[in-house]
């Protein structure tokens, strides 16, 4: 029998429970240059790779000659970096959300409150999905920093801001660290997509500009 500190391999009944292993959740857009995308996931020792896109294509995305559009040749890039590779496609949006987003915003009428209709969207969709039920394993076992990834430049104009603030309100010892393209380079107009109201489920707040 083995001994522990309490005298015996039972556990104590006042033990406490175990703590929770801490992740980092990294938010990085993959649609900057590969030499940008890899450095940065190398500096932020990032060991994984969450694609949340409908599409993992990289198509016109990395521009680099060595990688091209190959899509396998990538992966096999961040393999020799010793970062694994996955498309989580369960934290990705419908094709019919994408369409109904971009006729949205097409509509003067419409436009302004397009993005948060759109995360409303994508909120029923979680739910729909059981994605933190079924996302809970696969951080479990998932290492230390963990970057989720998908193609829109800025963290405020994705769906990953949803994603990622959905991992760290419900899963114990999630924390996000966000990375944007340099501030120098924003563009003016940043973020372009507000959010018009809060999303209390997940504690992602409203930044839309206030009304005088």
């Amino acid at each position: 029998m083995q001994i522990s500190c309490f005298g015996s391999s039972e556990k104590a009944p006042n033990a406490l429970p175990a703590p929770p292993r801490l992740r980092t959740l990294v938010s990085l857009s993959c649609g900057i240059s590969s030499q940008e995308f890899l450095q940065t996931i190398q500096n932020l020792g990032v060991q994984q790779i969450w694609d949340i896109r409908l599409t993992p294509t990289y198509v016109s995305r990395f521009k680099r000659p060595d990688y091209g559009s190959d899509q396998q040749l990538f992966r096999e890039m961040c393999t020799q970096m010793s970062v694994e590779y996955r498309h989580v496609p369960i934290f990705a949006p419908t094709q019919e959300m994408r369409h109904a987003f971009n006729r949205a915003t097409e509509n003067s009428d419409t436009r302004l409150g397009a993005w948060t209709s759109y995360l409303e969207d994508l909120e029923v969709l979680m739910q729909e999905r059981r994605a933190i039920t079924l996302s809970q394993e696969g951080l479990n076992q998932a290492p230390e920093v963990v970057a989720a990834v998908c193609s829109c430049h800025y963290h405020d104009d994705c769906h990953r801001s949803y994603v990622t603030a959905m991992l760290h309100h419900y899963i114990q010892g999630v924390y996000i660290h966000v990375v944007d393209p340099n501030k120098e380079k924003r563009r003016p107009k940043y973020p372009r997509r507000w959010r018009q109201h809060d999303f209390p489920m997940v504690g992602l707040l409203a930044n839309a500009p206030q009304k005088s």
